[in-house]
C-alpha cells in the first residue's frame, strides 16, 4: 500500500464536508502573465482533486498589456477623470462566463486575477486598490451573489527600484492591501517565478513575465489559494495558504499515550479497564494496523513532520533533557502549519523533541501554549514536588501533585480557555505509563494481583483513562463534541524488555523491538457525525500520515 493510498484512507475516514450538489466556478482574467498561464496544466487539475472534476468549471479570459480600467467599468484616475470607455474586456470576458454556467446549479464563485503592470506604468497605483474593490463587487453584482472568492496574483518584484514603472512598488502593496482588509481574498507571492527558462527556451532573469516551470508553479498556487478560500469560508487575506475561520474546521485533540502495551486498553486486553478511552474509541474508528516507530523520539518526529524520521536523521532516541540537538529548525513542524491556518495551538506534556535550547522548545516550533515538567529535569519523576519542578510558556511555576493530573487539568483548562474565535489544536503528550511506574495508590489497589511492577503499570493506565475522561467531557461541556476530532494513540509498544510491566500480546516484541509488539500501536480516531462509531481500519497507517490529513482537514 502505497503512502498515497494510506492518507486516502484517512482523509476518506475524516471527511472535510459532504459532498456539494452545486459546481464551483473559477474565473481568470488580467493581462499578459495570466495570458500565458494554461489553467490545463496545474490549475484546472488542482481544484478538480480537490472538489472534483464534475464539479468544477473554469473559464479562461485574459488580454497582455491592458489597464484595470478595461475590466473595471467605473474605474476614476486619482483626478477624478474617466477614459471614454471601460469594462470592454470585463463585458468579453462574462460573453464566455454565461455560457459556461447556463443551466448549472453554482456553488461558488472565485476571480483568480492576475494584472497591475500597466497601472504600474501609467502611474495609476494610487487608485488601483479601489479599483480591485469595485471589479469585485461588480462581478458579484452580475452573478447575482453576495460573496465572490477573490485570488489575487501580486505582480513580481521585476521593477521594485520603480526605474521603468513609477508606481510598481504601489500596485503591489495595494494588491497585498486589498487582499488583507477582505475575508473573501487571498494574495498569492510570483517574486520566485520569474527566473529560469522562459517558453522560448532563453535563460532568464527576474523578468516581466514567468519562466515555464514558473508559470505551471503559479497555476497550482492560485488553485490552492481559491480552495483555501472556498473550504474556510473567511480565511486572512495573506498568502497562498488561506487560514482563518471556518466554523466546520475540527478542533483536533491528539491524545498521546507514552509506551502503552497493545493488549492494555480495555478494548484489546481482559488486565486493564480503560472505560473512558474504550467509550471514546467505540464512537469512532478503532486503527488496527497503526504503526509507529519503535521508540519515543521518532515516533513524535514523525506527527510533527510527516516525514519518516530517518530522513532528517532522528531514528533513534537521542533527544534527551540536558542534550543540545533537537528536531531540524528546517522541518516545518504540524503546529506552525496549523497556526498559520488560523488554529489556535497547545501543548501539554511530554515534547522529547529538544529541551535544552529554547530554539527547539514547543513555543518555538509552532504552539501558541506550552506545559509540562521543566525541561532542565535532570531526574524525571511521576510526582513534581511543588517550587519550580513545572513550566508554563517557559516559566517555571509551584504546580504539585501527581503528572498525569497536573496534564490532564492544564489540558481542561486550554478548552476551556481556548480563544472561541478559532479552532483549537490540543496535542496532550501524557508520560503514562513510561517508567518509573508511580502513581496514587488508589489507582494501583484493584491491580494488586497483576504483582508489584505491572500493578503499578496498570495503575498509571487507569489514571491516565481518568484524564482522558476529563478531557472529552470538558469538551462536551464547551458544546464542541460534534466538531472536535480526537485522535489516540500510543508512541511506541509497551516495555517488556524490564520484566512484567507490558502486554502487547498476542504481537512479538515490545518497546524498542522492530517487530509489532515495538511498532504497532493501539489507535483510533472519534468524530461525532463524520466517523462511523464502531468501525474499524485494518489497511496499514503510519504516525506520518497525520500531518497532512490534518492540514486537509484545517483547509492549510
Amino acid at each position: 500500500m502505497t503512502t498515497m493510498q494510506r492518507r486516502l484512507i484517512l482523509c476518506a475516514m475524516a471527511m472535510v464536508a459532504p459532498a456539494s450538489q452545486g459546481k464551483h466556478l473559477f474565473i481568470l482574467s488580467g493581462q499578459s502573465n495570466m495570458a500565458r498561464l494554461d489553467p490545463a496544466a496545474s490549475f484546472t487539475p488542482t481544484v478538480e482533486q480537490a472538489f472534483g472534476k464534475e464539479q468544477v468549471i473554469v473559464v479562461k479570459d485574459a488580454m497582455g498589456g491592458q489597464p484595470i480600467h478595461r475590466w473595471y467599468k467605473e474605474w476614476r484616475a486619482a483626478d477624478g477623470t474617466r477614459p471614454e470607455s471601460t469594462g470592454d474586456l470585463y463585458d468579453r470576458l462574462m460573453a464566455n462566463v454565461r455560457p459556461a454556467i447556463a443551466g448549472q446549479e453554482i456553488e461558488s464563485v472565485t476571480l483568480v486575477w492576475m494584472q497591475g503592470e500597466n497601472d504600474a506604468r501609467q502611474g495609476d497605483g494610487e487608485v488601483y486598490a479601489d479599483s480591485l474593490r469595485g471589479l469585485r463587487s461588480q462581478l458579484a453584482a452580475d452573478m447575482g451573489r453576495t460573496e465572490v472568492f477573490f485570488v489575487i496574483g501580486r505582480i513580481s518584484d521585476f521593477d521594485l527600484p520603480n526605474q521603468r514603472f513609477p508606481h510598481w512598488t504601489k500596485v503591489r502593496e495595494a494588491q497585498v492591501a486589498m487582499a488583507d482588509a477582505d475575508p473573501l481574498a487571498a494574495w498569492v507571492d510570483t517574486d520566485d517565478l520569474n527566473d529560469g527558462v522562459n517558453e522560448k527556451g532563453k535563460e532568464i532573469r527576474n523578468d516581466l513575465h514567468m519562466s515555464v516551470a514558473g508559470y505551471e508553479e503559479m497555476g497550482r498556487r492560485f488553485a490552492r489559494a481559491a480552495i483555501a478560500l472556498i473550504q474556510n469560508k473567511a480565511p486572512q487575506g495573506r498568502g497562498a495558504a488561506g487560514g482563518g475561520k471556518r466554523t466546520d474546521r475540527p478542533n483536533i485533540v491528539f491524545i498521546l499515550a507514552d509506551d502503552l502495551g497493545w493488549a492494555d486498553v480495555g478494548f484489546h486486553g481482559p488486565d486493564i479497564k480503560t472505560p473512558n478511552i474504550d467509550t471514546l474509541a467505540a464512537a469512532g474508528a478503532r486503527l488496527e494496523s497503526f504503526y509507529v516507530m519503535p521508540v519515543c523520539t521518532p515516533t513524535r518526529c514523525a506527527l510533527m513532520t510527516g516525514r519518516y524520521p530517518i530522513r532528517y536523521g532522528r531514528q533513534y532516541n537521542v533527544l534527551r533533557p540536558g542534550s543540545q540537538v533537537g528536531l531540524s529548525l528546517d522541518e516545518r513542524l504540524l503546529p506552525q502549519a496549523l497556526r498559520e491556518a488560523g488554529y489556535a495551538t497547545a501543548h501539554v506534556g511530554k515534547w522529547h523533541l529538544g529541551e535544552f535550547d529554547p530554539a527547539y522548545q514547543p513555543r518555538q516550533r509552532g504552539f501558541d501554549h506550552s506545559y509540562g515538567l521543566r525541561f532542565d529535569q535532570k531526574r524525571f519523576t511521576h510526582k513534581p514536588s511543588g517550587g519550580d519542578d513545572m513550566q508554563r510558556n517557559g516559566e517555571p511555576c509551584a504546580d504539585e501533585g501527581w503528572l498525569t493530573d497536573l496534564l490532564t487539568r492544564e489540558a481542561v483548562r486550554m478548552i476551556e480557555q481556548r480563544d472561541a474565535s478559532k479552532p483549537l489544536f490540543l496535542y496532550v503528550a501524557f508520560h503514562a505509563p513510561h517508567t518509573p511506574l508511580e502513581c496514587p495508590p488508589e489507582y494501583i489497589k484493584p491491580y494488586a494481583h497483576l504483582g508489584p511492577t505491572r500493578g503499578i503499570y496498570a495503575g498509571m493506565v487507569a489514571e491516565m483513562d481518568v484524564g482522558v475522561g476529563r478531557i472529552v467531557a470538558a469538551v462536551e461541556q464547551q458544546g464542541l463534541r460534534k466538531n472536535t476530532l480526537f485522535i489516540f494513540s500510543s508512541d511506541n509498544g509497551g516495555l517488556t524488555v524490564k520484566g512484567d510491566i507490558a502486554s502487547n500480546g498476542p504481537l512479538r516484541g515490545g518497546k524498542g523491538s522492530l517487530y509489532e509488539g515495538g511498532t504497532r500501536a493501539v489507535s483510533f480516531a472519534t468524530w461525532d457525525g463524520r466517523i462511523a462509531a464502531g468501525s474499524a481500519i485494518t489497511a496499514p497507517l503510519h504516525m506520518v500520515d497525520w500531518y497532512p490529513t490534518l492540514l486537509k482537514l484545517a483547509g492549510a
